[in-house]
């Protein structure tokens, strides 16, 4: 369909025009071409029968070749331990470990949960694993939310059988979590710019400080998309949408930020550690 106000050619099937930003009202809603439709339909959907059951092969392969390595005697790396470490000094107030500012806070404090809940050093790899294993279905959906089914199919079964997946899923570090963050916020972020509604938009602006808190270099991912919206989003720039997000990031941002001043006495003490010891 073609926006009322500005009069250019809609690429999404959304509730605000992508160029002026501004609203469709019930009646241009009912005026889209029936063909804009099915040509979107056709295009996602190129004759697959059975495209979940094959999905869900796929997530098979890669869960089974993780849990085949998850009893492979192998040693423990440094990280692990550390995490551990600090994960029970949260949850049982055990202060044996020099905890750096440097180093993301998110990944022992879910350990921490865990640990409450009784759980073993198995279950945290059994939870990696499953954790590990949804970047093969966000895989799919992004692949087929920007080009179709097949390419998502693609997407997730190279990533199912790759062998830095497999390795990374059994061992209780931040790898294999950073990127099932990352692939749920592109995830978010690709269903907004689809589909305009601001639920998915909130949801990502929420993916953001998690992905940060879970590992600091993945500010990148907020960098990109904010780059992204400037060359070609700039009227969403303007949408009040744009800064109710900024202002989630903003809050899920605070307690991070009361952690470092209580932790280290200084709010910032995370990004002058990360400089001194080249981790930003």
């Amino acid at each position: 369909m073609y926006c009322p106000h500005c009069g250019k050619q809609q690429e999404h099937d959304g509730m605000y025009c992508m160029f002026c930003g501004k609203s469709f009202t019930e009646t241009d809603l009912t005026k889209r071409e029936p063909r804009d439709k099915e040509k979107k339909t056709s295009k996602k959907h190129l004759g697959l029968k059975h495209p979940y059951v094959i999905l869900s092969i796929i997530f098979l392969i890669g869960f089974s070749a993780q849990l085949y390595h998850l009893n492979s005697n192998y040693a423990e790396w440094i990280d692990s331990t550390i995490y551990l470490m600090k994960a029970r000094s949260i949850a049982f107030g055990d202060d044996a470990i020099n905890w750096r500012a440097d180093r993301a806070i998110l990944m022992p404090v879910l350990l921490a949960f865990f640990m409450r809940l009784g759980a073993t050093d198995i279950v945290f790899k059994l939870v990696i694993i499953l954790w590990s294993s949804l970047s093969i279905l966000l895989l799919y959906l992004i692949g087929k939310e920007l080009f179709d089914e097949k390419i998502g199919l693609l997407a997730a079964f190279f990533y199912s059988t790759y062998y830095l997946a497999i390795f990374y899923g059994v061992r209780i570090m931040i790898n294999a979590l950073t990127v099932t963050f990352w692939l749920l916020g592109i995830y978010f972020f690709v269903r907004w710019r689809n589909s305009r509604k601001g639920l998915y938009w909130y949801l990502f602006c929420v993916m953001v400080p998690l992905n940060f808190m879970l590992y600091f270099q993945s500010v990148a991912l907020g960098i990109f998309i904010g780059v992204f919206l400037l060359l070609t989003e700039r009227k969403f720039l303007l949408n009040k949408q744009f800064y109710f997000g900024i202002c989630i990031v903003l809050i899920c941002m605070i307690p991070f930020f009361v952690y470092n001043q209580i932790a280290f006495g200084d709010t910032f003490a995370f990004l002058k550690k990360g400089i001194e010891t080249n981790v930003f």
